[in-house]
């Protein structure tokens, strides 16, 4: 029988034994953010909730269900050290981390243990629910622009270049497959000027992230003379 597992801070649960392993597993999904005004005396509602240009979400939850099962002998005092490790492993982080579930091999997400953690034992086993906390979307493990072939996903992968050579100027095309706006980490070896989204910007040779890629295709017009390159995950729900 195949068991999936999830990997946190470079760890998983089988690492902790042999059977010690994820029995549930409950992927759950972000709320709105509402902001949503009632007229006095009327049925009209106003909702006022992507007056920043986008939608926001909530947290949302990842819950897993652990079954443990003492390496250490048949005594209380040793699942409650077997206890302890997995303890220390889940909670050592005080922000959020990658978080890779098996059952999502494209995907990750950022989460941190917040919640006090449940574990029902007896002397022998365990049942340890963990609930993380984490950012709102799904980030992709690649990169936009990886098309390498045997790993490309030919169902929702989209195929484009993100490194280009400015000789003069050049209008790009970006698609920003996410269900939000990201902001990409540029690289230029030289000074050059884009224009997006009625704004203008000028980088200097290096790495910025300044510049938001909206949902669906962006056009980019670059001038100057160089190279850039733009490096983003997809995020989704």
């Amino acid at each position: 029988m195949k068991f999936f597992d999830f990997t946190y801070l470079g760890k998983r649960p089988s690492d902790f034994g042999a059977y010690v392993h994820v029995a549930t597993h409950d992927i759950g999904f972000p709320s709105k953010v509402k902001t949503v005004v009632t007229v006095p005396y009327s049925n009209q509602v106003y909702d006022f909730s992507t007056m920043g240009g986008v939608q926001p979400y909530n947290e949302r939850k990842v819950t897993y269900v652990i079954n443990v099962v003492n390496k250490y002998g048949y005594d209380q005092v040793s699942m409650h050290q077997l206890k302890t490790e997995i303890a220390n492993w889940l909670y050592s982080s005080n922000s959020k981390k990658e978080l890779y579930d098996d059952k999502l091999p494209d995907y990750h997400f950022l989460a941190e243990l917040q919640e006090e953690a449940d574990l029902k034992d007896d002397i022998r086993s365990g049942e340890l629910t963990v609930v993380f906390t984490c950012y709102p979307f799904m980030i992709a493990n690649k990169f936009e622009g990886d098309d390498e072939w045997d790993t490309f996903d030919f169902e929702t992968g989209i195929a484009q270049n993100v490194n280009f050579k400015i000789n003069g100027s050049r209008t790009i095309n970006l698609i920003n497959d996410s269900v939000i706006p990201v902001t990409p980490e540029i690289t230029t070896d030289a000074p050059l000027t884009i224009q997006t989204g009625g704004n203008l910007y000028q980088v200097s040779a290096g790495v910025s992230k300044e510049i938001p890629l909206q949902t669906g295709t962006n056009r980019i017009d670059v001038t100057g003379q160089g190279n850039i390159s733009f490096a983003w995950r997809r995020e989704v729900i």
